[in-house]
């Protein structure tokens, strides 16, 4: 065994929220929110920090994960995400404030 510390470095940070379509006609403003029955959402694939976050925030809120619209759909980027909620085809994804900006898309706090 080593006598060294290990040590946590904070390299970056990244503003992550939902990104909802104008106006946001749901009115999704939490985790609870994404299991409404006409919610479409759309998800980070498994291993990505968002989809871990998502996952805890969904454990930590009780709902369950297929009981979500659209929660099997996986992108790989947050791009994709304001991509799919700017073509209509969801309502709502978890991504970064940077990729809702370069959409021109409202992002909330989550």
């Amino acid at each position: 065994m080593s006598d060294i510390e290990p040590v946590v470095v904070n390299l970056f940070r990244r503003d992550v929220g939902f990104i909802v379509v104008p106006t946001n006609p749901l009115g999704i403003r939490d985790f609870m929110d994404l299991a409404k029955e006409n919610v479409r959402f759309v998800n980070r694939q498994q291993g990505s920090g968002i989809r871990v976050l998502i996952d805890r925030q969904l454990a930590q809120n009780g709902v369950d994960a297929w009981e979500i619209s659209g929660y099997e759909r996986e992108v790989y980027t947050h791009f994709e995400i304001a991509l799919k909620v700017l073509l209509g085809e969801a309502d709502v994804g978890v991504a970064t404030y940077a990729a809702a900006k370069l959409f021109g898309q409202p992002i909330l706090e989550c």
